[in-house]
């Protein structure tokens, strides 16, 4: 081949004939603008989230089918979440327990329970506050499956074996969880109608039960009253003084037991209504002095309790008692005490 053909075969000068079919002026032209106009007006589109109840097929379809969509889990859960929230119970549980069983079904092969866990709990609280123990059992045993280690976890299994009156695994429960969650005052307040329950089912020593069920129940108060999270709103200051006043009607009923009609006994009439209405503060204080001063907190007192449990429940009430000797208030050198970051309440 000539220098002449390999010039006009290779080199820059080969695209000096180019055209650019998306230019008007070959290839360094201006680009032509493609874009085609359409009219705004004609488009129709409303998105998911402004449409109310838009994740709701429960009347539609069936949940097996629902369940096996792209989405159908995730719309599941939020209609669950709907009817609880909106006091359908019965259905919000009903719901589940279909979702679950067929969750179940399809997975059969790779089941991973705790991918459900929320629907579970959904559940598992539906049933309960619907009165349907038998369903809130299943939900349980199924929730049981689920493991981990979070705190979560415990926490709901405590809740749900005591609805279902198992009382002493519920404790075990609430035991795990302060293991990790030590600061939390709503379960120690559960552990003291527990231990309060147990020690009037096992009778005998009820005494020494319910005294340690009050020295858990100031445990809570105490949290709860030296928490520096809580806020000067009006709605932080309106749920403390509710969660304190439910605590203390709680407290209140017990504390009669032990001091019935003795001349330490404090006015404790009208604390049912402590929640909606409020306590005065001298009383209240006083009512927690002397709930303080009836605790279970010695040594003696905590041998008492742990000697006449089963091998089972000893465990878990002697955690419970030394948790309580180690770091209960015993005045104002407490002040600075680290624990009073509380993580929840």
């Amino acid at each position: 081949m000539s220098e002449a053909g390999l010039d006009d075969a290779h080199g820059f000068f080969q695209f000096a004939g180019y055209s650019d079919s998306d230019s008007d002026d070959g290839l360094f032209g201006k680009p032509r603008d493609r874009r085609v106009p359409f009219d705004a007006s004609k488009i129709s589109y409303t998105p998911k989230i402004d449409t109310d109840g838009w994740y709701d097929r429960s009347t539609t379809t069936s949940v097996a089918d629902w369940l096996s969509q792209h989405s159908g889990l995730d719309e599941i859960t939020f209609t669950a979440q709907r009817m609880y929230f909106t006091g359908q119970y019965a259905e919000a549980a009903s719901l589940c327990l279909q979702a679950s069983r067929a969750f179940v079904e399809r997975h059969r092969e790779h089941l991973r329970m705790a991918t459900i866990r929320e629907i579970l709990e959904i559940g598992g609280r539906a049933a309960v506050r619907a009165g349907s123990l038998d369903m809130a059992r299943v939900f349980c045993d199924m929730y049981a499956e689920c493991g981990g280690m979070n705190p979560g976890y415990d926490r709901f299994m405590a809740e749900t074996l005591w609805a279902l009156g198992r009382r002493e695994e519920a404790l075990v429960k609430c035991v795990s969880y302060l293991a990790q969650r030590k600061q939390d005052a709503k379960v120690w307040e559960m552990i003291g109608q527990l231990v309060a329950e147990i020690g009037r089912e096992r009778g005998g020593r009820e005494g020494v039960w319910q005294r340690l069920a009050l020295a858990a129940f100031f445990r809570a108060h105490y949290i709860i009253d030296c928490c520096k999270n809580w806020a000067e709103t009006e709605l932080a200051v309106r749920q403390k003084r509710i969660q304190t006043g439910e605590l203390l009607a709680k407290m209140a009923a017990v504390l009669e037991q032990v001091v019935g009609g003795s001349s330490d006994r404090v006015d404790l009439d009208g604390l049912e209504d402590a929640a909606a209405e409020g306590v005065d503060a001298d009383r209240e204080e006083r009512i927690w002095q002397v709930c303080r001063a009836e605790s279970a907190t010695n040594d003696s007192d905590h041998s008492a309790i742990i000697s006449s449990c089963s091998e089972g429940l000893a465990q878990s009430v002697s955690w419970i008692c030394e948790s309580l000797g180690q770091s209960a208030p015993v005045g104002e050198d407490d002040a600075d005490d680290g624990e009073r970051n509380v993580e929840e309440l």
